[in-house]
């Protein structure tokens, strides 16, 4: 090889072109022979023809072979072998190669190793295993996490706080109030005695107390300002600190990135193998080369895009003689394009070959038994489209490597979907196809929403949501086959998460509106009910552990704010499960389903924060008041929740007092109304029961008991008694 490439540099000889897949072969024989350095040469007869075929005397007046539109390359004669064997191997061939048929152009210096100048002393670089750089990742990730939780808890803290201070300025109220009431009705007061003369104010017992309760409620707010500060300065600190990590990750995260064009060499193998094995002429090029992936986004995605140049090689591009019959240039063109869409990479393989025909393709999926011909004649010709991505679709008359074995397109979709992503077959204007390709920049950060949905805390990757919208019920209609929405001028179906059940509310209002993820799926749309969208964030996604790593209906796990562990739903292989278990969304047009709601009402923040955490946990939202008329104000604002739980002592306005003011609101008469008090008196009891109080509960109470009770009056209608 060296010398077959020396004569040509060196201006001494011409390079054949039908030297360039001898030069290929002879490379992949030595790739071979580099695991078994101690066998020697000439074992191999095959090796020995080969060594023949480059020896062959080569013709003085050839031209030149150049790949066609290549950059120019300045090589770096100061290179020294020990800095070759540092560089990049991909880095040799980053330019676009022209594969067979080769274009015949003037002598050109390309035909010299080039090394591309990229502005980086090789010196400085250092290879590091990948293993040590995830393990790294996942450490700073357990950093990020558990900081975030601590950030969490200093909002808490500083709620906490802020209900302190409240709590104090109460108190500060009582005592200038009890202040007020001594001085007017002349409590403590004693005898003017002033046997010194000196006229000096006198204190009684009850006075001297009042003295002290104002002091006491001085040092309370003295100590409520300074805590107040500390939490100031600790989210202050926090968001420095939120910076340092993100930077961190974002610096972790764009270690493991690697620009597509590492994927060139292997590719163009690929081309030429299924090129010599079909006997087909082909020209392709890379466009996009820049795009950076993550790595394993970069491993996984070579497989499909494998499968999708042999394919196009052996299913779309015609024989030369086909094609010049046909008016074309008898070399097939072949376009890989890379590009960046938001969070997500765009990479689309495009031929120019015969294209495909919906109806052809119907027909082979209706004698492969796939589909009957009355469901063919229903379907439009995207779903006919989508056909060649089904299991065991293939228009190929044998099985063959090339062909794929028999696998078609499945194998495509099955990659890209264990990604995160989606694939695409689009017909090309004028003859060809193109198929597109969506995966994720990085499977290990993804920008994510956060819903809630059935009481479930779930993330779903924003790359996979086309669009969120809040519809209101009258939107919603049913039809034979399920339930459609109707969104702006489009329809499409609804579908509702495994496990959500059917739920109704006494209070349930048709003007409600319900959130609906719209999202691509498979070459249409559909949309996707939930309870409530959390947040929406960039999100380090955790690898499911090895026994769920089957589990193509997740992606991962991320870790909220508040430690909670979530998992990342992979939403295509979802629906599909949706679809084949018949899953009904949840919601009506007629009677909207109404998200369960606990008002909390209690003077006490312990018990709030009691109540809250066990109803939440019971799959409940809660929402919280301090008395009864914040209470009303509450159902004003908001509309009337599924259940309320009552304190009967509270300042300003009682339990009692409440749950009579809720009684005459409109739609309040049958609403489940719970007492939780201390009072244990029977007259207590039947002033409760008299005035429409649900259930009456003493502190302290059971909590599964409690839970029970509420789970059942939120179907509940009105129990007296």
């Amino acid at each position: 090889c060296e010398d077959a490439i020396g004569h040509a540099t060196a201006g001494q000889d011409s390079l054949r072109p039908e030297l360039i897949p001898l030069l290929f072969e002879a490379e992949r024989e030595m790739r071979a022979a580099l695991p078994q350095p101690n066998q020697g040469p000439g074992s191999d007869d095959s090796l020995h023809a080969l060594i023949e075929r480059l020896r062959t005397p080569r013709p003085q007046a050839a031209a030149i072979v150049q790949p066609v539109a290549r950059p120019e390359v300045t090589p770096d004669t100061t290179t020294s072998p020990e800095d070759e064997d540092t560089l990049p191997e991909e880095e040799d061939v980053a330019q676009d190669i022209e594969p067979t048929p080769l274009l015949l152009t003037g002598r050109s210096s390309l035909l010299r190793r080039p090394t591309i100048n990229t502005g980086i002393n090789q010196s400085n670089r250092v290879a590091v295993d990948l293993n040590k750089v995830e393990g790294l990742v996942a450490k700073v990730t357990e950093i990020v996490a558990n900081r975030t939780a601590s950030h969490g808890l200093v909002e808490t803290l500083g709620t906490t706080v802020n209900e302190m201070v409240r709590a104090v300025q109460r108190l500060q109220s009582i005592a200038i109030g009890l202040q007020y009431q001594i001085t007017t009705h002349g409590y403590d007061m004693t005898a003017e005695q002033d046997p010194d003369g000196l006229a000096l104010e006198t204190y009684g017992p009850i006075r001297q107390l009042m003295l002290q309760l104002q002091e006491a409620v001085a040092d309370q707010q003295a100590l409520a300002q300074a805590t107040m500060d500390v939490v100031a300065r600790k989210r202050a600190l926090a968001a420095v600190e939120t910076r340092l990590d993100t930077d961190l990750q974002g610096a972790l995260l764009n270690m493991r990135l690697l620009p597509i064009s590492q994927l060139r060499v292997r590719l163009d193998q690929v081309v030429r193998s299924a090129a010599a094995t079909a006997e087909r002429e082909v020209r392709w090029t890379m466009e996009g080369q820049n795009v950076s992936l993550d790595k394993h986004v970069c491993d996984r995605i070579f497989e499909p895009l494998m499968h999708l140049l042999r394919n196009a090689i052996d299913h779309g591009i015609e024989p030369p003689s086909e094609r010049e019959a046909k008016g074309k240039p008898r070399a097939g063109r072949i376009v890989v394009h890379a590009e960046i869409e938001g969070n997500q990479a765009v990479v689309t393989v495009s031929d120019d070959g015969r294209g495909v025909d919906p109806d052809r393709i119907a027909e082979v999926a209706i004698s492969r038994g796939l589909i009957g011909p009355a469901q063919a004649q229903q379907l439009s010709s995207r779903e006919k489209l989508d056909l060649i991505f089904r299991p065991g679709f293939s228009t190929a008359t044998e099985v063959t490597e090339l062909s794929g074995r028999g696998m078609g397109m499945e194998i495509v979709r099955e990659a890209c979907t264990r990604m995160g992503g989606s694939v695409t077959l689009m017909p090309r204007q004028g003859g060809g196809t193109t198929v597109l390709l969506q995966v994720p920049l990085s499977m290990s950060l993804v920008h994510s929403l956060v819903v809630r949905d059935a009481g479930r805390l779930l993330a779903i990757p924003a790359s996979q949501v086309a669009s969120v919208h809040l519809v209101p019920p009258t939107a919603i209609s049913e039809r034979k086959h399920g339930h459609i929405v109707r969104i702006g001028a489009a329809q499409m179906p609804l579908f509702s998460l495994p496990g959500r059940q059917a739920k109704t509310s006494a209070d349930a209002r048709e003007f409600e509106e319900r959130v609906v993820l719209v999202v691509p799926y498979r070459g249409d749309k559909a949309a996707l009910v939930v309870d409530e969208i959390v947040e929406e964030d960039d999100q380090i996604v955790k690898p499911l552990p090895h026994l769920l790593q089957g589990v193509d209906r997740m992606l991962g796990a991320i870790v909220l704010g508040n430690g909670t562990p979530t998992p990342v739903l992979n939403l295509p292989p979802l629906l599909d499960l949706i679809m084949q278990l018949g899953e009904e969304p949840a919601v009506a047009a007629a009677h909207g389903a109404s998200e369960q709601v606990v008002l909390v009402v209690d003077d006490s923040l312990t018990m709030r924060t009691a109540l809250t955490q066990s109803l939440e946990h019971a799959g409940y939202t809660v929402e919280t008041a301090r008395d009864g008329q914040e209470a009303l104000e509450h159902i004003r604002n908001n509309g009337l929740p599924s259940l309320i739980t009552l304190d009967i002592e509270m300042p300003r306005m009682d339990g009692l007092e409440a749950l009579y003011a809720i009684r005459q609101t409109p739609g309040g008469e049958n609403l489940p109304i719970f007492i939780l008090t201390s009072r244990t008196g029977q007259k207590h009891m039947r002033t409760a029961a008299k005035m429409g109080a649900t259930r009456y509960f003493t502190k302290p109470y059971r909590d599964s008991e409690f839970i029970g009770a509420v789970q059942a009056a939120t179907g509940m209608a009105l129990l007296t008694g």
